[in-house]
């Protein structure tokens, strides 16, 4: 009995030396490093909706007078009081996941599949991203987007007219 404790571990330290490593034990599917475009194309929905059917829209409603706001951040907003930080989430929204870096993607990758319906699709999202951060922020980055750390602002008409193209 005592050489059957001894020998049990070590048997079992020598045969299962690669127990839980390798194959799908090695990969995480919680840390995709490369993601499909149908998975990009998911991503960017949310932020359509956020850009186009959440605050920005209830602000411009209240300060066209459409709607009343009479309670909490929004008694505020209806008189006017919005500063940086009310619309900043918005604006970087434009550009992070789920915004322009993944719609350029979904495009590159398109592109290279040869797979015109997503290109198309991606390049309307584009559209309707970009155009409404110009229609509520003004001057914005759009042509020079992701080049360097300080990209100058294009403005809102060149960004329309690249759009129009687009």
């Amino acid at each position: 009995l005592p050489i059957f404790n001894i020998l049990l571990p070590l048997l079992g330290a020598v045969a299962c030396q690669n127990f839980l490593t390798g194959g799908e034990l090695s990969t995480d599917p919680n840390r995709v490093t490369q993601a499909s475009t149908k998975l990009l194309f998911v991503a960017t929905q949310p932020e359509l909706w956020v850009e186009l059917g959440s605050d920005l829209a209830r602000y411009s409603s209240m300060w066209a007078r459409q709607m009343a706001g009479v309670q909490r951040q929004y008694q505020v907003i209806y008189w006017y009081g919005i500063t940086e930080s009310d619309a900043g989430g918005f604006y970087a929204g434009v550009y992070s996941g789920g915004g322009l870096i993944d719609l350029r993607t979904i495009e590159a990758q398109s592109a290279a599949a040869h797979d015109s319906t997503f290109l198309g699709v991606a390049q309307v999202e584009e559209v309707m991203l970009m155009g409404t951060a110009a229609d509520v922020f003004g001057d914005i980055v759009y042509t020079k987007a992701f080049t360097g750390s300080n990209p100058a602002l294009d403005g809102q008409l060149a960004v329309y007219d690249s759009l129009q193209a687009l």
